[in-house]
């Protein structure tokens, strides 16, 4: 009787132990204040080469807060693009994981040349999906990876750097640039020039609105809504430049350099919000206005803090290619970054 009562004390002890192990393991790491200057705060992301978290697209603990991607080499291997794989966190700057390896982004079937870091690499709206370009001389092949399967599908091949678009739910992918608008069909996998639906020649950028049934162009002065499937004209307003924050509401701009904005996406010259110093056009997004933006590398702000944040992880390897995704679930109820500490 006492041996079994032992045995018994024995097991639970060691369950406790497991138990303890696998909370440490899982444990939320913040990033560490490693530097602080007039206009920022620079963190550095917890990264243990011993324990990487793989991501699952249709993980439920990945879909439950909007997250950052972006490009990086890890600080053992040579920093090239050979090297180079997909990462994200969440905008606090915890929970690094890996999406996509080096093999993934680049099969060995297709051509390999190297990636512009500004041109984000951007998520379908149910995060299966990651659309980004492999340059090659003046041409980018606009190249998308089903994080399901793990094919790459090659959807064009034209001149410039492209931007990703998401339409209608993600049945759409645009992809905008030097003097074309192409949107590529999820469901018929067939690539079409639509430029002309919107009796334009020439569209720069592509915005996606009203839960992305409408695009917006922005030219010569005007930012012109259409509804997507017809080319409709809707509404016409002055604008000069902007970026539409994900949720439709506010334009995001930059003033004088390294002042950026928002003003109501049907008021585009008043100031609503302004954040800190120090965060650049290139890779500007936001899911809302009053809720966070991120730009260049990964720099986080929102109007409320009086520096923005800096993530960065150890190494030489620059981060690139960053844009916020799984923000769909996020975009009527806000998002608001908790304190700086």
């Amino acid at each position: 009787m006492v041996n079994r009562l032992s045995l018994k004390l024995v097991k639970w002890f060691c369950l406790l132990l497991f138990a303890a192990f696998l909370s440490a393991c899982d444990r939320v790491v913040p990033p560490k204040l490693i530097g602080e200057g007039n206009t920022y705060r620079e963190y550095l992301v917890h990264y243990d080469p011993d324990n990487i978290k793989k991501e699952k697209w249709d993980d439920p603990e990945i879909m439950s807060t909007p997250r950052i991607q972006f490009t990086w080499v890890e600080p053992h291997l040579e920093d090239n693009i050979s090297n180079l794989s997909l990462w994200s966190i969440k905008p606090d700057g915890t929970d690094l994981r890996l999406v996509a390896t080096p093999e993934e982004l680049m099969p060995s079937h297709l051509e390999q040349s190297f990636y512009r870091g500004v041109v984000p690499f951007v998520r379908s709206p149910d995060n299966r999906y990651v659309a980004y370009a492999m340059a090659h001389g003046i041409y980018y092949e606009r190249r998308l990876l089903d994080l399901k399967t793990k094919e790459v599908i090659v959807m064009d091949r034209r001149g410039g750097p492209p931007n990703f678009m998401w339409f209608k739910g993600g049945r759409y992918l645009t992809f905008s640039g030097t003097g074309s608008l192409v949107q590529y069909d999820m469901e018929s996998q067939e690539t079409k020039y639509i430029a002309d639906r919107f009796g334009k020649n020439y569209i720069h950028r592509a915005f996606a609105y009203d839960n992305d049934n409408q695009m917006v162009d922005i030219q010569d002065g005007v930012a012109t809504f259409y509804d997507f499937d017809t080319g409709k004209v809707l509404k016409e307003i002055p604008n000069t430049h902007g970026v539409l924050t994900l949720d439709g509401k506010h334009w995001i701009k930059e003033g004088e350099p390294f002042e950026i904005y928002a003003t109501p996406v049907y008021e585009p010259d008043t100031v609503a919000y302004q954040y800190p110093k120090g965060m650049v056009r290139t890779s500007l997004q936001g899911i809302s206005a009053d809720g966070i933006i991120i730009s260049g590398g990964v720099r986080v702000a929102s109007h409320k803090d009086d520096k923005y944040r800096a993530y960065t992880l150890p190494g030489d390897g620059d981060i690139g290619n960053t844009a916020l995704y799984n923000t769909r679930p996020f975009l009527e109820s806000g998002y608001s970054l908790p304190e700086s500490e």
